[in-house]
């Protein structure tokens, strides 16, 4: 028993060890913390108009003071039920395009989100230039979105030509954490590498989002720039019905930064990889990995990102029992010399 957890303190250890390593792997390459008095249209600009924006949502989209606002070093998307135009509801939306895009790295924001039945408010992107083709074609990540008539709920979403919400199956992940949702802020955020989306919650891993390696947009086209969206939607397919009553008090959201961390250069000229040769052998009964420097981790998972082994190599060679895999494919994570590469396997 004694032995067995000093081997789950090691284990623990080296996992703190591993998240303080790739934290240190990362530099902050844009923020946005409001600390002016108005917001920044260097960074930010505000898309207009109604017409339920495909989903049929409800609010009319403004640029004015009164649904969008710099207070107390922090930004605010406010509601409000007003008829103007052909609709009974206004809003903010905000989007980094054309200013600030990214591919690859850490997306996070600290956002209190408001009460009410009928709001839907969301953190995500959207393709810079759509070079796949327009919606769903090139992407779509919803980093958080929000129903007030599920105040427990957080929702991760993915799009793409192959899955997406117009066919009604894509790939999509709610959590309900043992906290408050509303009205307290909490850090939504990714990672994005090449091969996978990490969804995180106050900086705690919820769920992956796994490229399928195909090398096909239509399931992957996540491999250009991206830029950042922020806004609050009022009913619509996700929202739902409206109960007027929230309107009795304020309907904000509140966003206190928005950053977004890229690795840094390691200046490294041979891949840390190249050597590595990962095949299934003995009529798919073990897995053979060669070419590994001692102390890099090894981690295999399912398609839905459940974690099956980790272990750390001793040797430049592993020889991995697949009994108790499940059958089909597998995902191997290796990470040495501070970068990390997927191998795709079927058993």
């Amino acid at each position: 028993m004694r032995k067995e957890l000093y081997f789950l303190i090691f284990l623990l250890s080296v996992g703190c060890l591993s998240l303080q390593a790739q934290d240190e792997d990362y530099e902050l390459v844009w923020s946005d913390e409001f600390d002016g008095d108005e917001i920044n249209t260097e960074n930010w600009n505000f898309e207009i108009g109604g017409g339920g924006w495909g989903n049929r949502e409800l609010q009319y989209y403004t640029d004015r003071r009164d649904n969008s606002f710099i207070r107390d070093g922090k930004l605010v998307i406010k509601v409000l039920q007003e008829t103007y135009g052909n609709n009974n509801y206004t809003s903010a939306r905000l989007t980094t395009k054309g200013k600030h895009f990214f591919k690859y790295g850490k997306i996070e924001a600290l956002i209190k989100l408001p009460k009410g039945k009928g709001t839907w408010p969301a953190f995500w992107m959207m393709p810079e230039k759509s070079e796949y083709g327009t919606w769903p074609r090139s992407g779509e990540v919803d980093i958080m979105e929000h129903v007030g008539s599920d105040p427990g709920m957080i929702s991760y979403a993915m799009h793409t030509r192959n899955r997406n919400g117009s066919s009604g199956n894509n790939w999509h992940y709610q959590i309900y954490p043992d906290v408050e949702v509303e009205g307290e802020f909490h850090k939504y955020g990714i990672e994005w590498l090449e091969d996978r989306f990490v969804f995180l919650f106050n900086d705690e891993k919820q769920t992956t989002y796994w490229n399928d390696l195909m090398g096909d947009y239509a399931s992957w086209p996540f491999d250009k720039e991206f830029f950042i969206i922020l806004n609050v939607a009022i009913g619509g397919l996700m929202g739902g019905t409206v109960d007027n009553s929230i309107f009795n008090s304020d309907v904000e959201m509140e966003v206190d930064y928005v950053k977004v961390y890229q690795k840094k250069a390691t200046g490294i000229s041979e891949t840390p990889h190249q050597h590595i040769d990962v095949k299934v052998t003995d009529n798919s009964q073990t897995i053979s990995i060669k070419g590994l420097e001692e102390k890099a981790v090894v981690e295999i998972y399912d398609l839905l990102g459940n974690k099956w082994e980790q272990m750390i190599a001793t040797t430049n060679e592993l020889t991995i029992d697949t009994a108790s895999f499940p059958k089909g494919m597998l995902i191997i994570n290796i990470e040495q010399q501070g970068t990390k590469k997927s191998y795709k396997i079927i058993i």
